[in-house]
């Protein structure tokens, strides 16, 4: 097929570029070019998107967002605040932004859970001292709340978070949506 093509100009060092595709697997490429310091570079990604599931409730992969300021009630509002990185310091403020999609009319509540995770091992001195039980383990962080469905085709949420005893390595956030 013919390769889509978005354009962008960014002024100052950091840009958002939005691509709307169809969802098939696709090969994306990022070039960027400078003209002050005439440098240009390139990032290519695979990407396994697939067509949503017919028939039930079911969420957009999550935004990663730039807290500064408040949070956005739209995907156009978010869009300028993502972020360039996932990599996230102790005590920072993160945006997270998300849609549901599939929401049955009749629907009143639903059933909403963040919850981040560490996915990298603990060091060999915590883990000998949890084995003595000279430490606890370490537990994910889990908020969860009961919102009202508004019987809206697409429901978009955000939330910020900051979590600071953050320990370096590496963290999940997973995402659940229960009607």
């Amino acid at each position: 097929d013919a390769p889509v093509v978005a354009r962008a100009t960014v002024t100052g060092r950091r840009g958002v570029a939005r691509l709307e595709t169809e969802p098939v697997p696709a090969v994306v490429s990022l070039e960027a070019r400078s003209d002050s310091v005439r440098r240009v570079q390139r990032a290519r990604y695979a990407l396994r998107l697939a067509p949503p599931p017919s028939g039930g409730v079911h969420l957009s992969d999550i935004l990663l967002l730039s807290a500064d300021g408040g949070m956005p009630v739209t995907l156009d509002e978010a869009i300028p605040f993502a972020r360039g990185s996932d990599q996230v310091r102790p005590g920072e403020r993160v945006g997270l932004f998300w849609e549901v999609y599939g929401l049955p009319k009749d629907l009143d509540t639903l059933q909403v859970s963040v919850t981040v995770a560490r996915t990298s091992g603990v060091g060999l001195l915590r883990g000998a001292a949890q084995r003595m039980g000279l430490a606890s383990a370490l537990s994910p962080v889990r908020v969860q709340w009961r919102e009202a469905a508004e019987g809206k085709d697409v429901l978009a949420r955000a939330l910020a978070v900051s979590l600071p005893e953050l320990r370096p390595g590496d963290y999940v956030v997973r995402l659940t949506v229960k009607p």
